[in-house]
Protein backbone atom coordinates (compact mmCIF):
# COMPACT_ATOMS: atom_id res chain seq x y z
CA UNK A 1 0.00 0.00 0.00
CA UNK A 2 1.75 3.39 -0.98
CA UNK A 3 0.18 6.39 0.47
CA UNK A 4 1.21 9.46 -0.84
CA UNK A 5 0.01 13.69 0.45
CA UNK A 6 1.17 16.68 -1.34
CA UNK A 7 1.36 20.38 -1.05
CA UNK A 8 3.07 23.45 -2.94
CA UNK A 9 5.33 25.24 -1.10
CA UNK A 10 7.07 28.37 -2.74
CA UNK A 11 6.80 27.02 -6.40
CA UNK A 12 7.80 23.55 -5.31
CA UNK A 13 5.67 20.45 -5.25
CA UNK A 14 6.32 18.49 -1.82
CA UNK A 15 5.06 14.70 -2.13
CA UNK A 16 5.57 12.75 0.44
CA UNK A 17 5.68 8.71 -0.18
CA UNK A 18 5.75 6.03 2.20
CA UNK A 19 5.54 2.22 1.46
CA UNK A 20 6.62 0.50 -1.40
CA UNK A 21 7.20 1.81 -4.41
CA UNK A 22 7.01 -0.65 -7.08
CA UNK A 23 5.11 -2.37 -10.40
CA UNK A 24 2.02 -2.19 -8.86
CA UNK A 25 2.13 1.22 -6.94
CA UNK A 26 4.75 3.51 -9.53
CA UNK A 27 1.57 4.33 -12.06
CA UNK A 28 -0.10 6.15 -8.80
CA UNK A 29 2.49 8.20 -7.87
CA UNK A 30 3.25 9.04 -11.71
CA UNK A 31 -0.63 9.87 -12.16
CA UNK A 32 -0.75 12.21 -9.32
CA UNK A 33 2.74 14.24 -9.96
CA UNK A 34 1.95 14.63 -13.20
CA UNK A 35 -1.44 15.74 -12.57
CA UNK A 36 -0.60 18.24 -9.35
CA UNK A 37 2.27 19.95 -11.49
CA UNK A 38 -0.02 20.60 -14.63
CA UNK A 39 -3.19 22.21 -12.15
CA UNK A 40 -0.48 23.74 -9.33
CA UNK A 41 2.02 25.51 -12.26
CA UNK A 42 4.54 24.32 -9.75
CA UNK A 43 8.31 24.41 -11.52
CA UNK A 44 10.34 22.28 -8.97
CA UNK A 45 8.92 18.72 -7.69
CA UNK A 46 10.87 17.33 -4.22
CA UNK A 47 10.01 13.74 -3.29
CA UNK A 48 10.07 13.22 0.11
CA UNK A 49 10.49 9.24 0.31
CA UNK A 50 11.62 8.65 3.91
CA UNK A 51 8.20 6.38 4.77
CA UNK A 52 9.57 4.50 1.14
CA UNK A 53 10.65 1.19 2.34
CA UNK A 54 11.35 -0.52 -0.58
CA UNK A 55 11.78 0.95 -4.61
CA UNK A 56 11.97 -1.53 -7.57
CA UNK A 57 12.89 -0.36 -11.09
CA UNK A 58 9.01 0.25 -11.76
CA UNK A 59 9.71 3.24 -9.12
CA UNK A 60 13.09 4.48 -10.47
CA UNK A 61 11.37 4.62 -13.50
CA UNK A 62 8.75 6.53 -12.31
CA UNK A 63 11.25 8.94 -10.30
CA UNK A 64 12.62 9.26 -13.73
CA UNK A 65 9.61 10.37 -15.83
CA UNK A 66 8.45 13.13 -13.41
CA UNK A 67 12.56 14.65 -13.57
CA UNK A 68 12.14 14.52 -17.48
CA UNK A 69 9.17 16.62 -17.25
CA UNK A 70 10.28 19.04 -14.28
CA UNK A 71 13.39 19.15 -16.48
CA UNK A 72 11.56 19.69 -19.59
CA UNK A 73 9.96 23.06 -17.86
CA UNK A 74 13.16 24.48 -16.59
CA UNK A 75 12.62 23.17 -13.20
CA UNK A 76 14.78 21.35 -10.40
CA UNK A 77 14.16 18.36 -8.96
CA UNK A 78 15.00 16.94 -5.59
CA UNK A 79 14.62 13.52 -3.19
CA UNK A 80 14.29 13.96 0.29
CA UNK A 81 14.60 11.67 3.68
CA UNK A 82 15.92 8.87 1.44
CA UNK A 83 16.31 5.55 3.95
CA UNK A 84 20.02 4.15 3.44
CA UNK A 85 18.67 1.12 1.08
CA UNK A 86 16.50 3.34 -0.95
CA UNK A 87 19.49 5.94 -1.77
CA UNK A 88 21.94 3.41 -2.43
CA UNK A 89 19.28 2.25 -5.06
CA UNK A 90 19.37 5.46 -6.57
CA UNK A 91 23.24 6.22 -6.37
CA UNK A 92 23.34 2.67 -8.19
CA UNK A 93 21.08 3.53 -10.69
CA UNK A 94 22.54 7.09 -11.73
CA UNK A 95 19.77 8.47 -10.37
CA UNK A 96 21.30 10.34 -7.64
CA UNK A 97 23.95 11.67 -10.73
CA UNK A 98 20.88 13.66 -11.97
CA UNK A 99 18.34 14.57 -9.36
CA UNK A 100 19.77 16.46 -5.63
CA UNK A 101 19.41 14.17 -2.69
CA UNK A 102 18.47 15.70 0.38
CA UNK A 103 18.74 14.71 4.19
CA UNK A 104 15.26 16.14 5.06
CA UNK A 105 12.59 17.92 3.15
CA UNK A 106 13.41 20.90 4.64
CA UNK A 107 17.17 20.99 3.74
CA UNK A 108 15.68 20.47 -0.01
CA UNK A 109 12.90 22.87 0.37
CA UNK A 110 15.67 25.41 1.24
CA UNK A 111 17.48 25.03 -1.52
CA UNK A 112 14.71 24.76 -4.17
CA UNK A 113 13.68 28.64 -2.93
CA UNK A 114 17.50 29.94 -3.50
CA UNK A 115 17.72 28.63 -6.81
CA UNK A 116 14.45 30.28 -7.99
CA UNK A 117 15.99 33.56 -6.14
CA UNK A 118 19.60 33.16 -7.67
CA UNK A 119 17.67 32.90 -10.68
CA UNK A 120 15.37 36.25 -10.82
CA UNK A 121 18.15 38.10 -9.28
CA UNK A 122 20.29 37.32 -12.13
CA UNK A 123 17.64 38.09 -14.88
CA UNK A 124 17.17 41.35 -13.17
CA UNK A 125 20.89 41.97 -13.57
CA UNK A 126 20.77 41.10 -16.90
CA UNK A 127 18.09 42.89 -17.65
CA UNK A 128 19.04 46.04 -16.22
CA UNK A 129 22.49 46.26 -18.16
CA UNK A 130 21.40 48.03 -21.69
CA UNK A 131 22.40 45.64 -24.73
CA UNK A 132 22.43 42.61 -22.92
CA UNK A 133 19.72 39.73 -24.00
CA UNK A 134 19.63 36.97 -21.60
CA UNK A 135 20.84 33.91 -22.34
CA UNK A 136 19.01 30.70 -24.46
CA UNK A 137 18.12 28.20 -21.87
Amino acid sequence: MLQIQHEVLDNTLLVSVAGELDLETAPRLRTLVDSELAQSGARNLLLDLAGVSFLDSSGLGAILGRYRTVAAAGGRMGIAGARTGVKRILRLSGVAQIVSLFNTRETGLRSMARARRGRSAKRSRQAAVPGVIGRAR
